[in-house]
């Protein structure tokens, strides 16, 4: 196990700065990420189309409202939607979804968790395709390019679809306009983590992101723990990755860290990981409780390896 203190919190804490972010709440609130589809029979071009714009915002791409369906329809149609495409260096590709209504919710908000741009949903009964936004408080957010529903992100029930009947989904998988989308790392590194500023008293928060670690090197073991003011240990988790893995999901510890059993205050998140080399990243930041709306962050620490003369 790896040791940490409290000293070593405190410092931490005080010789880190906060490092640009993209928040959530940009991606819930501005309607210039959401639009109707143009013509019958192409929810999923649309869907796609909205799921790109709002990975192109979080890259930091201005243009990100230029990415219409018109505009992507010579690269995704294909009397359909493709179940493989790259547009404008972003990925996409296609997943199958199946079990209980329960299981499904289960697989979509994790899924979420891993992307939040969103995800396409795909009910083939219907059959109409919707973009599954955000999973919040507890509730599936979504943007329905149906005419006949509401515009931009809304609750998932008034959308013309429903989770339980949910068979597939298209997702981003790749993309190379962020170093973590492709590029190695030199040591430990945070890929695109998310973590609460605010939680919002007696709701759930699903972590998100990945740790990777050197060409040559491999994840020894990760430690989360969630502190109380005073620098005690609230809440503990640890996972020993695969023998050999480079790469590790914040989702593997969800179940283990329950935001949801925090009372109102303020709190620290805490990761320490170790690699075979001998390196180690430490991540510290504060988060609150309180009966405000939950609040996300995103940290990216890995920085690209230049190629060699």
């Amino acid at each position: 196990m790896l040791k940490k203190t409290i000293a070593l919190v405190v410092t931490l804490l005080c010789i880190l700065t906060l490092v640009p972010a993209a928040f959530a709440s940009d991606l819930m609130e501005d309607g210039r990420f959401y639009s109707k589809q143009d013509r019958s029979r192409t929810c999923t071009l649309a869907s796609a189309a909205m799921m790109l714009r709002r990975r192109a915002y979080l890259d930091g791409n201005e243009a990100f409202s230029e990415m219409t369906e018109s505009d992507l329809r010579s690269t995704a149609w294909y009397n359909g939607l493709s179940h493989n495409f790259t547009y404008k260096g972003m990925t996409v590709a296609y997943g199958s979804i199946s079990g209980t209504a329960e299981q499904r919710e289960q697989a979509l908000a994790a899924l979420l968790a891993e992307h939040p741009e969103g995800i396409v949903a795909y009910d083939r009964s219907r059959p109409h395709a919707i973009l599954l936004t955000d999973y919040t408080d507890g509730m599936f957010y979504c943007a329905d390019p149906a005419n006949g529903t509401g515009y931009g992100r809304m609750p998932v029930a008034y959308a013309s679809i429903e989770l339980r009947r949910v068979s597939g989904y298209w997702y981003v998988s790749a993309d190379e306009n962020i170093p973590y989308g492709t590029g190695e790392v030199d040591g430990l590194a945070l890929l695109g983590v998310f973590y609460p500023e605010n939680v919002r008293t007696g709701s759930g928060f699903n972590l998100g992101g990945m740790l990777r670690c050197g060409a040559d090197d491999t994840i020894l073991q990760v430690e989360i723990q969630i502190l109380a003011e005073d620098g005690s240990i609230l809440q503990y988790a640890a996972a020993l990755p695969d023998e050999g893995a480079r790469e590790w999901s914040f989702r593997a510890l969800n179940r283990d860290i329950r935001f949801s059993t925090l009372a109102d205050g303020v709190y620290t998140f805490y990761v320490v990981a170790q690699d075979s080399a001998g390196g180690t990243l430490t991540f510290v930041r504060q988060f609150t409780v309180s009966g405000e709306g939950t609040h996300t962050l995103y940290y990216w620490s890995n920085k690209p390896v230049e190629a060699a003369a």
